[in-house]
């Protein structure tokens, strides 16, 4: 007992003996008078060794409490008739409980205050689609919020520095699916194609999965990678047939340029021959009229010329932006064009040479040359319809690469397909639960909430405990649910299995597991697979039972008690306690075995079972 509440209990015994030797000091003495009427009275005396009268003096009461309960105003004890107040300390809220108790004759007249950690995360302050609430250990009132499956960022407040990660990307060389906050895996469109081996090797670094050949994971990823490389195939046959379409088209307007330049310069060829047969006759006629005939010969090539340069740039400019990134050596085609075109304008160029030529010695041409002309502006519509050839094989091959794009789509939405079938395995599991990774449901995480174990201890009891039981849900604790049997059983009864932690007031950690339910039957009940355990320093636990049918003992007003006689004994104020060796063993087990003595006291004691 501590020195501080030592003295005031002492003080209010010495006040009580002292009340009592004064009351046995006194002594009466009666005597009977015979009154006139022949009736006795009685009256009585009384005599002190110090003086006529004696006073009562009432007992004070003992300030007794431990964190996180406070007395705010009152130290080591206080008189009868005097109130203090009692609140809870920074971090915590009243569960139970007066907080105002007035002194009576040495016990305060209230029930006793019970104080239970503030819960930050029951006002819900994350972003339930982007984070997760983690409640702060006291003295703390702030909430935690920390980033979902699928989210990056800081802890806060509030969760909104949670971000998305994308989950799918584009590039040149292929499209990437990203798993998870840590980890992706890529479906490539490049030199290698994607095997089954390589994206089992990818989803098997998101959840440890067992190798097997045709379990579903190898399914699924022969599956998948059967489905891109059918894929694969398909665009690089588009692609192949685009690279295709576009060299004929560009070597067809080639042979079509080459073809009119000779057509056009054998008509000139025809032209001068004829010229040069009757210059001679008709020189001195065309001599007055060919300036003129020059003149307006040579402005109207040059504008047929220039139009036509100007549409056929237009023209391949066009295809150049219709069709897609992936078809960059069209755009080496239509230069290959352009020079075809620039090399016609060189022919047009040599015409207009020939013609001035021709004038110099041409007397009487005026019927050859527009018979000439004629033939030109023929060959002009002929090149016009040529380029329109041309421009409607771009259009052929923008609808190809339409495709392409289409096809890449359908890539997309057999992905998103594949994220669908992974489940959890992608989409991750909420607070308490883990993802199986053979069915890809969420299934409840081995976890004890404890609030009286810490987390080395707590990974220590769950790691020694094994991966059959998850105790996720608590259903008693002293601290917050006051220290009665009777609210144990009310609050535990019918639930099974059930694991116990004990606190011990010397420091000690134990408790057990009872894989048969307490239903206050008042009797024994049998089980061959409970187990005691304690912490000091490591996890250890009982091993066996020596008498099975002494499991644990259901009565009503006991706490959670353990074997015959009884191995864990809890009183009905979940306070005293004992170990004695009976009904458990193993592992070195004897009476003191859980605490390091016979005789225990809870300082808190928690019950949980498997929800």
């Amino acid at each position: 007992m501590r020195l501080t509440t030592l003295v005031p209990a002492v003080t209010a015994v010495i006040l009580l003996l002292a009340s009592a030797t004064v009351q046995a000091e006194s002594t009466a003495t009666a005597t009977d008078t015979v009154t006139t009427d022949g009736t006795t009275t009685g009256t009585t005396s009384t005599t002190s060794s110090s003086t006529t009268s004696s006073t009562t003096t009432l007992a004070p009461c003992v300030v007794d409490v431990t964190l996180p309960v406070i007395a705010s105003d009152c130290a080591g004890y206080a008189e009868h008739g005097v109130s203090c107040n009692f609140t809870c300390a920074t971090g915590y809220v009243v569960a139970s409980g007066d907080q105002e108790q007035t002194c009576n004759n040495g016990v305060f007249n209230g029930t006793a205050l019970v104080c239970e950690d503030f819960d930050s995360c029951a006002s819900n302050p994350c972003n339930p689609i982007k984070s997760q609430c983690v409640d702060s250990e006291p003295p703390s009132v702030d909430p935690i919020c920390v980033c979902s499956f699928g989210h990056i960022g800081a802890e806060s407040t509030d969760g909104e520095d949670c971000q998305l990660r994308k989950r799918i990307t584009t590039s040149d060389d292929g499209m990437k699916v990203i798993v998870g906050t840590n980890e992706d895996f890529t479906f490539q469109f490049g030199a290698e194609d994607p095997t089954e081996y390589s994206f089992r090797s990818v989803v098997s670094s998101i959840s440890v999965l067992e190798d097997e050949e045709d379990g579903p994971i190898a399914v699924l990823a022969r599956e998948v990678a059967t489905d891109m490389g059918d894929l694969r195939s398909e665009l690089q046959g588009d692609l192949a047939d685009l690279t295709t379409t576009v060299d004929t088209a560009v070597n067809n307007l080639n042979q079509q340029i080459t073809t009119a330049s000779e057509d056009a310069a054998a008509a000139l060829t025809t032209a001068v021959d004829a010229t040069n047969n009757r210059m001679d006759d008709q020189k001195a006629e065309l001599q007055a009229s060919i300036g003129d005939l020059r003149s307006e010969l040579t402005s109207s090539i040059n504008t047929k010329a220039t139009s036509l340069e100007q549409y056929a740039v237009s023209k391949v400019q066009s295809l150049g932006t219709a069709i897609d990134g992936s078809v960059d050596s069209l755009e080496t085609r239509i230069g290959q064009a352009e020079t075809g075109i620039n090399s016609a304008n060189t022919a047009i160029s040599g015409v207009n040479t020939r013609v001035n030529g021709v004038s110099n010695q041409v007397a009487s041409v005026s019927t050859t040359v527009t018979s000439n002309y004629n033939t030109l502006t023929s060959t002009t519509n002929s090149l016009n319809s040529k380029v329109g050839s041309a421009q409607t094989t771009a259009t052929n091959a923008y609808n190809l690469a339409s495709s392409a794009n289409s096809k890449a789509s359908s890539a997309d939405s057999k992905v998103s397909n594949l994220i669908s079938k992974l489940g959890c395995i992608y989409s991750g599991c909420s607070t308490n639960y883990i993802c199986n990774p053979t069915t890809y449901q969420c299934e409840l995480s081995n976890i004890i909430p404890s609030g009286i174990l810490g987390s080395t201890m707590g990974n220590a009891v769950v790691s020694g405990m094994g991966s059959s039981y998850r105790f996720n849900k608590r259903c008693y604790r002293k601290s917050a649910n006051g220290a009665s049997s009777y609210t144990f059983h009310n609050n535990c009864n019918n639930k099974s299995p059930v694991f116990v932690v004990v606190r011990a007031t010397n420091g000690r950690y134990f408790g057990g597991l009872s894989t048969v339910a307490y239903t206050s039957s008042n009797t024994y009940r049998s089980s061959t697979s409970n187990w005691l355990w304690r912490y000091y320093g490591s996890f250890t636990r009982t091993t066996s039972m020596r008498y099975s049918q002494y499991a644990i003992y259901d009565g009503s007003s006991y706490g959670p008690t353990f074997g015959g006689g009884h191995d864990l004994y809890v009183d009905s104020s979940i306070n005293y306690m004992y170990n004695r060796y009976h009904s458990y063993s193993g592992n070195g087990y004897t009476s003191s075995w859980l605490s390091g003595s016979y005789s225990m006291y809870a300082s808190d004691l928690e019950v949980f079972y498997q929800g």
